[in-house]
């Protein structure tokens, strides 16, 4: 089995979460985490909406995890940083300029986190389409482990962090 387990996990995203809220200077909580094995092609296909797709390895192992954030958690954490509300356009198929700065910062918290949590891992790329992302078989299970994301008390969409779940 896999050395990410769910302890992992809730550790990583309570540091993830105090991280960027302290970054972006916005409330951010991960809230009810859940997890389930799934086929890869599967999740590919519950998950056709907008997202910024981050994938990472874990070098001790070299396995790999892909972390996925809706444009919706970006748009509304970009909207808290310049103007403490959430007001406009919240889905959109394309991040604007600043929308991708911010979660390019997003994303080096994620490494960070990691770091802290004493996971060893490496980024590898972004992108922009959940499809162009092939760490894993199309049959093969996963293990994917979900938060909403929440500002305030408010859900802007899911964080889903994906490994698979055999060596």
């Amino acid at each position: 089995m896999s050395d990410i387990d769910e302890e992992k996990v809730r550790n990583w995203g309570l540091t993830f979460s105090d991280l960027i809220s302290t970054k972006l200077k916005t409330n951010i909580n991960f809230k009810n985490l859940a997890g389930e094995e799934v086929i890869y092609s599967e999740f590919i296909t519950k998950n056709q909406q907008s997202k910024w797709i981050s994938l990472y390895e874990e070098t001790e192992n070299q396995q790999s995890m892909i972390i996925t954030i809706d444009y919706k958690a970006i748009i509304a954490c970009t909207n808290h940083f310049f103007s403490t509300n959430s007001s406009g356009e919240l889905d959109h198929a394309h991040l604007s300029f600043t929308e991708e700065f911010i979660a390019q910062e997003v994303c080096n918290e994620i490494l960070q986190s990691f770091t802290d949590n004493n996971i060893a891992a490496k980024f590898i790329r972004n992108e922009p389409e959940l499809n162009l992302v092939h760490p894993f078989h199309e049959d093969e299970s996963i293990t994917v482990y979900t938060y909403e994301w929440t500002i305030g008390s408010k859900n802007f969409g899911a964080l889903n962090l994906c490994h698979s779940h055999v060596l």
